[in-house]
């Protein structure tokens, strides 16, 4: 049976090609089934029809499409059979005929071939599948394959944790090679949520008392049934409840550990005396109890009679221990100590006890005994206050002891010194320290002691203390010698000028202007005394004076301005009542000179005494503001460009704009003139030279103002070359009008000169659509190949063909082929024609008028 060829309306080469590819490897397809089929059934058409390797499924085995079998358009038939496709799982388990028929107007004809449907079987499950809450389970292929378990993952194996019972899948291959997924489920049994109460931590010998909660029916390691048991721990045990519930049984392990208790030891004296404090430290415990009540480590009470007690200690995990401590206690014998006096440092004295036969004397200072036994009798006589003890003792080793201070006052330490140096024929005072009261060379009272100083020698001082104590020192006097001051210098300057004094005679000098060398320069503006204190190296100090006078000097006033700008002419006068002369040397009223920097001028003005009067005068010379313009300096023609001012506070441009910015769109080259105003008040000024390149010449027109779409090239004019065109129907730099849109298109042509200046020409062009070619396509008729490129065939299956045009793109024949006889099948050579789409047109003997669409590459 013939393959007939047809195609849409297509304009794109690239489209049509790809189908007809897909029609070639579809012919070769068939081909290659009917190569391999397995059942041919002649009835005057040649059927191929074949399951290949698909000819088995299983009951759950999802629809099976059928094959295509040959020539297409026939009918599938069959147990099972729906809409070309097979469903297993209505025919159930069995070997089913699946009949294919084909029917057309020459002949009807059919093909069989068998299906074979099998029963899929449970896949074999190894594991356990019931167990105990908190337990865990791996399921496992029996065969050793890989299955699916239903949360997607594939192995030979599966583990499970649940925490009840689960239904769950598992999906493989079963022994008949069927995909299947069995059900199975996993038990998990309940264990009774009991617990026991109680304490687990005791102390050697006390009772436990456990008990069991949450649980019906158990059972102890001791053998009892009881909710509580009552265990007396003697040492760390592990006592087990076994609790039995639904299926399942669990064990509560009890640890009851033995908690140590305490070593305690007491520390307390064993032989008291009656009225004695009696210390009691404990150690081996965190914590204490006596008669007293609970204690640290330490307690203490007074002694009366003898006595026993017990302490117990406590460690940090309440456990405890006791320990008994027993304290005798002995009656003390009454002394009395003779009156205790103060001492002065160095001095001494006897204290006496008595009332017992022994004495036991200690210093409390230093918890030294001095003196043990039947002496009752001592002396006293510390470097400074000690306390001490004496103690009657009897055949019992108690008695009275009385506490008792020596108190010694130290005697004065005595020093002497002078306010000032001790000068010949000056009053010379001296101060003593240390004492209370003093007495100069044994009878001459008071403190400080003062005296005119004519000669050296030695001078004595007693004093005393508030205490009544004496101590004396004796001061070695020296009598130094006295400086003569003297003062040299100028006697006379002129008003402004300086005075250089010279102090002489000693070895420091301080002078009145609070000068301390001894030279100074002075700077007085009338007539002034100046005076010099000079001291020698004894610190003894003499004094003189000395006169300066000042004559005066002109009057100067200097008038001018003390700021300008940079390359301002600078302008400064002077008023005198002197002759002057200013620093360039000149001699007239003014000066005035053009200033860049900071300058110092000065005028010298002598008047008749010859006293000169020098003034100075500073200019400030302001820097004109940095201006800058910002902007491109070189534009093409028609362009417009933003300058920016910068490097003022105000601006105004040649133009008169005071903005900071202005935008110009100069058509030669041309200089913008900027001036600007600094914070400071000086004007700069800036010229900005842009340059204007004038736009190339270019020019651009089509040949003529409309075109077919698929129509012959166009040619247009362009200069000068070089251009690029850019618009509707432009790709790679050229005009197409196959991709051009139907109706106007406007096309530009652009030149860019050296300088990046461009210029653009445009034209317009209408593009007609010449692919609307209608198809009559109710005509059984073949055409092949398309696209050609040389000959093309044209097949009818209804009468026979009488003649062929061919007409390009705008309607043109281009070919025109009369046959001689008519014929079901005629060519036409088309190697002469440009590529394109064309309209191919041909009459029937029947009298019917076909029109088709080819492309010719």
């Amino acid at each position: 049976m013939p393959v007939l060829f047809y195609f849409a309306g297509e304009t794109i080469r690239r489209k049509m090609a790809k189908s007809l590819l897909k029609i070639w490897v579809l012919l070769f397809s068939l081909a290659l089934v009917k190569m391999s089929g397995q059942e041919t059934v002649q009835g005057g058409c040649d059927i191929i029809f074949s399951l290949g390797d698909n000819d088995t499924l299983c009951t759950n085995s999802e629809i099976f499409p059928v094959p295509d079998a040959f020539p297409f358009g026939g009918v599938y038939s069959g147990p099972g059979v729906a809409d070309y496709s097979f469903d297993p799982s209505i025919t159930g388990v069995g070997q089913f005929e699946i009949t294919y028929t084909y029917t057309d107007e020459n002949c009807t004809s059919s093909a069989t071939v068998i299906m074979t449907v099998i029963e899929g079987s449970d896949l074999e499950l190894v594991g356990d599948f019931v167990i105990c809450e908190g337990e865990g389970t791996t399921i496992a292929s029996g065969d050793g394959q890989e299955y699916t378990w239903a949360d997607g993952s594939k192995s030979t194996f599966k583990e499970f944790t649940p925490s009840e019972t689960i239904i769950t899948t598992a999906s493989g291959i079963d022994i008949n090679g069927c995909n299947v997924t069995t059900e199975f489920q996993i038990t998990v049994g309940t264990v009774p949520d009991a617990f026991v109460t109680g304490e687990t931590m005791l102390c050697l010998g006390d009772t436990a008392h456990l008990t069991v909660e949450g649980a019906t029916n158990w059972q102890w390691s001791t053998g009892s049934t009881d909710q509580t048991i009552d265990v007396i721990i003697s040492s760390p045990e592990t006592i087990e409840l076994t609790i039995f519930g639904d299926n399942c049984d669990s064990t509560i392990a009890v640890y009851v550990s033995v908690l140590p208790y305490p070593n305690v030891v007491v520390s307390a004296p064993s032989n008291v005396c009656a009225g004695d404090t009696v210390v009691v430290e404990a150690f081996g415990a965190v914590s204490y109890k006596s008669f007293l009540g609970d204690f640290d480590s330490t307690f203490s009470f007074e002694a009366t009679i003898d006595f026993t007690f017990t302490v117990q200690g406590f460690n940090d995990n309440g456990c405890s221990s006791t320990t008994d401590v027993t304290v005798f206690v002995g009656e003390n014998t009454l002394i009395a100590l003779s009156e205790v006096g103060e001492l002065c440092l160095g001095e001494s004295q006897t204290l006496s006890a008595n009332g017992t036969d022994g004495f036991l004397w200690e210093n409390l200072d230093n918890s030294t005994i001095i003196s043990e036994g039947p002496i009752n009798q001592l002396e006293f006589g510390p470097l400074e206050t000690t306390n001490y003890r004496v103690t009657g003792v009897n055949e019992l080793g108690c008695g009275e002891s009385i506490d008792f201070t020596v108190v010694v006052h130290p005697i004065p330490e005595l020093s002497v010194s002078a306010a000032d140096a001790i000068c010949f024929g000056k009053l010379a005072t001296l101060m003593a320290e240390g004492a209370t009261e003093y007495l100069w060379n044994e009878n001459i009272g008071g403190n400080p002691y003062s005296f005119t100083a004519d000669t050296s020698g030695v001078i004595s001082v007693l004093g005393i203390s508030e205490f009544g104590c004496e101590s004396m020192i004796f001061y070695d006097l020296i009598v130094n010698p006295v400086p003569i001051a003297g003062i040299t210098g100028s006697p006379a300057i002129c008003e402004g000028q300086s005075a250089t004094l010279i102090a002489n005679g000693a070895m420091t000098y301080e002078w009145s202007t609070g000068d301390l060398t001894s030279e100074v320069v002075v700077f007085p503006v009338e007539d002034s005394l100046f005076i010099v204190t000079a001291t020698n190296e004894f610190g003894c100090s003499d004094f003189t004076t000395y006169t300066v006078l000042v004559r005066p000097s002109p009057v100067v006033n200097l008038i001018g301005p003390d700021t300008i700008c940079s390359g301002q002419l600078f302008h400064l006068g002077v008023e005198t009542n002197g002759n002057y002369l200013w620093s360039d040397g000149s001699s007239g009223a003014f000066i005035e000179f053009i200033a860049s920097n900071d300058s110092t001028v000065y005028v010298a003005s002598e008047g008749a005494n010859g006293c000169v009067n020098t003034q100075y005068f500073t200019i400030v010379v302001n820097a004109l503001p940095d201006l800058l313009v910002s902007g491109e300096n070189e534009i093409c023609a028609q362009e417009t460009v933003t300058l920016t001012a910068s490097g003022g506070v105000n601006y105004q441009w040649g133009n008169g704009s005071q903005e900071e910015f202005i935008e110009v769109t100069p058509i030669i080259t041309s200089n913008y003139y900027l001036y600007g105003t600094g914070e400071n008040g000086c004007v700069g000024e800036i010229v900005f030279p842009l340059i204007v390149h004038q736009l190339p010449y270019v020019s651009f027109l089509f040949s003529q103002d409309s075109i077919c779409d698929l129509g012959p090239a166009i040619t247009w004019q362009a200069n000068p070359a070089g251009g690029v065109y850019s618009g509707d129907g432009v790709a790679n730099n050229q005009f197409d009008p196959f991709i051009a849109i139907v109706g106007m298109n406007e096309t530009s042509y652009t030149v860019t000169d050296a300088n990046n200046c461009a210029a653009t020409s445009s034209d317009f062009l209408y593009v007609d659509d010449c692919t609307a070619i209608e198809e009559n396509s109710n005509v059984p008729v073949s055409i092949y190949p398309n696209p050609a490129d040389h000959e093309i065939f044209i097949e009818s299956a209804e009468g026979r063909i009488s003649g062929i045009m061919l007409f390009n793109g705008i309607g043109e024949i281009v070919a025109d082929q009369k046959s001689k006889q008519e014929a079901s099948r005629v060519s036409l050579n088309v190697s002469d024609l440009n590529s394109g789409i064309y309209e191919l047109r041909f009459q029937t003997t029947d009298g019917q008028i076909v029109s088709r669409k080819i492309i010719i590459q």
